[in-house]
């Protein structure tokens, strides 16, 4: 009887592993940007895993792509690839590396007012983020890298330095 409910859990462990791994960049990000939080109808009561996981997808993804857009800086971006592959830091986690620091700073940077010049737009995907799974893996991939990194904390601190640490 146990074979036939653990690959059924196994999925949604992870799921929870990665509701975690978000939660200290989409609290952050959501307390900025309160506006693009979702709240659920009270009625439904406590949202079913996989519902929040999405959610908390979507609300990183439009606070990042909406109010946060004029604050990302593409060459924090590059320093931070830099950094991270002297680390010897394998490609995926320079890269997560990379947009942890460029989140960072530009939370940091939108918290003070401060004028960014960006260059361009910064993108926000993982490899082989084609199903909300595979995103939310990459985004727990890029929280994680978010408030434990030691190379986005020396960023943040060189470039914002009167600036919050990430959680």
């Amino acid at each position: 009887m146990a074979g036939m409910t653990l690959p059924a859990v196994g999925p949604r462990w992870e799921l929870r592993r990665h509701d975690r791994a978000l939660e200290p960049l989409w609290r952050d990000l959501t307390d900025w940007a309160p506006d693009y939080r979702f709240n659920p109808p009270e009625a439904a009561g406590k949202p079913d895993i996989t519902d929040r996981v999405r959610n908390r997808i979507v609300e990183i993804r439009d606070v990042l792509f909406e109010p946060l857009q004029p604050h990302l800086n593409p060459a924090v971006a590059e320093e931070a690839r830099d950094l991270a592959r002297r680390n010897q830091l394998d490609d995926g986690q320079a890269e997560a590396v990379a947009q942890a620091a460029v989140i960072a700073v530009a939370l940091a940077t939108a918290r003070q007012n401060a004028p960014v010049g960006n260059s361009g737009p910064v993108s926000f995907t993982g490899p082989g983020t084609d199903d909300y799974r595979d995103d939310a893996t990459w985004l727990a991939t890029v929280a994680t890298a978010y408030t434990e990194s030691p190379i986005v904390k020396t960023i943040l601190e060189e470039t914002t330095p009167d600036a919050e640490p990430a959680h």
